[in-house]
Formats: C-alpha cells, structure tokens, sequence
C-alpha cells in the first residue's frame, strides 16, 4: 500500500511540476501590451522571485517523492540547475519572440534568490513532508 501511495504522490508531483512550469512559461512570455500595471517598485522583480521559490520547490518535491525521501545532494543541485537555466532561457525567450518583454538580468537574478529561497526552504521542511504522504 505504501509504493501505491508513493507512486500516486510521485504521479501528482509530477503533474503539478509540468502544469506550473507550463503557466509559467505562458504568464511570462504573452505580450503585456493592456495589461494592468501598478505603481509598486520593482514588482516584476518580487513576482519572480515567487515564481521561482515554488517552482523549484514543486521539482524538489517531484524528486524527493521519486527518490523514496533520500534525495541526494547532486540531485539538488541539478534541480537548482535546471530551474535556473530555466529562467535564463524564458528571459532569452522573452527578448527574441516578444515585443512587450525584454530580456532582463535583475529578473535572473530574482529568479535565483527565489530559488535558493525555496530550496532552503525545502531542506528545512522535506522530511515533515514525505513523512506525512507515507503515513497516510
């Protein structure tokens, strides 16, 4: 019963790590031409970094479920990775297919403290969380 719940909550990881990185890549790279704006300093810089704090938390909870809770170091460090390139490649994205966006280093950079914030995040509350899924 344990490996069906494992697997069903691997399952479910996995499928909320797409969908949301999926919604991410679309919310950032439609035209904002319209959209509402508001008057609150570097706002895009605090939606980044959220953005990025629960996608690598999502991922890290997708490996951590698919590696039995004895997710490695290098497997961090891979997700930390790989979301960060991420960011990279959509502000890349930003800049040659959009007219109303641009690429944007201080974005990067707000990407990755978002990051480093979710992954401490995750280390700090990753047993609690595969405990509860196994006891179920």
């Amino acid at each position: 019963m344990k490996l069906i719940k494992n697997l069903s909550a691997r399952r479910i990881a996995l499928s909320f790590g797409l969908l949301y990185t999926g919604l991410i890549s679309v919310a950032l790279l439609v035209p904002t031409a319209g959209a509402p704006t508001f008057d609150i300093p570097f706002l895009d810089k605090y939606v980044h970094f959220l953005l990025h704090f629960i996608l690598i938390f999502i991922w890290l909870t997708y490996v951590n479920f698919r590696e039995n809770g004895q997710i490695s170091t290098s497997q961090f460090w891979m997700v930390l990775t790989g979301c960060f390139l991420y960011g990279i490649i959509i502000e890349a994205f930003q800049h040659w297919f959009t007219i109303s966006r641009t690429f944007d280093l201080l974005d990067i950079a707000a990407n990755g403290v978002g990051e480093m914030g979710g992954l401490l995040l995750f280390g700090q509350i990753r047993k609690r969380i595969f405990r509860i899924v196994e006891n179920e």
